[in-house]
């Protein structure tokens, strides 16, 4: 049963400490964009800390994913990767819950994102 938890001001700190944790890893290479419902103020949602990691090139974000993994990111169980999008968590094959992070990777020039920032 999926359950929802009220807006809580602490997910906004938890994505700044994850987007600084992630600049590190990557020296930087991509924006990194809180997402979904932990990033709207005052939305009810799953507490899910989403974001969004967008590089230029595709093999940037290839070689991220290679250093996600030894910093303890899973990638999906299913290899998600739909329309160039990957998936990685930081909860590996167990359910996620309130203040797991979900990475979204993906390139500039992907639909997804394009969608994404126009909302």
């Amino acid at each position: 049963m999926l359950k929802l938890y009220k807006y809580n001001p602490k997910y906004t700190m938890l994505f700044l400490n994850e987007k600084s944790k992630i600049n590190e890893l990557l020296n930087n290479v991509c924006l990194v964009e809180h997402i979904g419902s932990t990033a709207i103020p005052e939305v009810d949602g799953k507490g899910i800390i989403d974001m969004m990691l967008v590089f230029s090139k595709t093999d940037e974000m290839e070689s991220a994913v290679e250093i996600l993994k030894h910093a303890d990111y899973f990638s999906s169980k299913d290899d998600i990767k739909r329309s160039g999008r990957i998936f990685m968590s930081s909860t590996g094959e167990k359910e996620s819950e309130e203040g797991d992070i979900h990475l979204h990777l993906l390139t500039e020039d992907n639909t997804d994102y394009h969608k994404a920032i126009m909302l």
